[in-house]
């Protein structure tokens, strides 16, 4: 027969204290942060002032980023072209296309600050300020649009370097 003893909490909690202090206790490292840096910057702006108002601008994206690198080629092409003499009309028709491109691609990518600056923008009633630029300030944004390309967040492990051979196939 089964006999059912009342145990006060206070034996209940000396027979637990006893039990976990002959435990072995689990040695809990914590894991190795990577790439924590670069996933805060994701959404880091990362601001300039054009004409008195200030714009914010992320990481660009891979394709923005390389949009705005074809633009700076073909201007420092064409800008060679024209130290040696040898610019044509076809290469002004050009450099006026590349130049009229531009500000769209800077404002797609830029963001105004202030909130009803934003909604104005969102909504259709804030213009393009970049549209009235110079070519000096064309030379200027670009270098700031170029150094705000998005950089490789891809980190390998210290012990082993990546593996250039295909997986293995287990049969």
């Amino acid at each position: 027969m089964t006999r059912i003893h009342i145990v006060p909490p206070e034996v209940v909690e000396a027979n637990w204290a006893r039990y976990r202090a002959k435990q072995p206790r689990p040695r809990v490292t914590a894991p190795k942060l990577l790439n924590v840096q670069q996933v805060l910057d994701l959404g880091n702006l990362v601001f300039f002032t054009f004409r008195g108002r200030a714009y914010g601008v992320p990481p660009l994206p891979y394709k923005a980023g390389l949009r705005f690198a074809d633009v700076s080629a073909d201007l420092k092409r064409l800008q060679g072209e024209l130290i040696q003499g040898q610019l044509t009309r076809d290469a002004i028709a050009e450099y006026r296309q590349i130049l009229a491109a531009l500000p769209g691609l800077m404002w797609r990518h830029a963001r105004p600050v202030g909130r009803a600056r934003r909604l104005l923008r969102v909504v259709g009633l804030l213009r393009n300020p970049f549209e009235e630029a110079s070519e000096k300030e064309f030379g200027e944004l670009l270098d700031f649009f170029l150094s705000r390309r998005m950089t490789s967040s891809v980190q390998f492990p210290t012990s082993r370097g990546p593996s250039l051979s295909p997986p293995r196939r287990t049969a």
